[in-house]
């Protein structure tokens, strides 16, 4: 009787582990961006970049300033999965400014992250 709960606990435990590597797995984060975390620009490219481990869907890009003050991103939701995402860049002034962005992945789990980047002109 003994032996037969052992193996049933044991099976249970492995079932366990096995579904929790999978989920895990099925979530990634940004992998490289444009603007870099931390990063300080004299002026933004034109196109903020995304690019994942995995294919998301991204659901929204923000950007405000450090202060609080919101700054207008031109940005359309995804309509389907895809590993890198162009965004056409805002004219930004100088200042401390945070990009966050938020995707779901393909088993609906949503993920959050945030770039902080600055501006300081070559003239300062």
């Amino acid at each position: 009787m003994g032996t037969l709960f052992n193996h049933l606990c044991a099976g249970l435990i492995a079932a366990f582990l096995l579904t929790f590597a999978n989920v895990a797995s099925a979530h990634t984060t940004v992998k490289t961006s444009m603007p870099e975390d931390g990063a300080v620009y004299a002026t933004l490219p034109d196109t903020l970049q995304l690019n994942f481990g995995q294919p998301v869907r991204l659901a929204s890009v923000k950007i405000r300033k450090i202060d609080g003050q919101a700054v207008d991103v031109e940005f359309e939701r995804a309509k389907s999965a895809a590993k890198s995402f162009a965004v056409p860049a805002p004219i930004l002034s100088d200042g401390r400014y945070v990009l966050r962005w938020t995707a779901m992945a393909k088993d609906g789990h949503v993920m959050k992250g945030e770039i902080a980047f600055a501006i300081k002109s070559a003239a300062d």
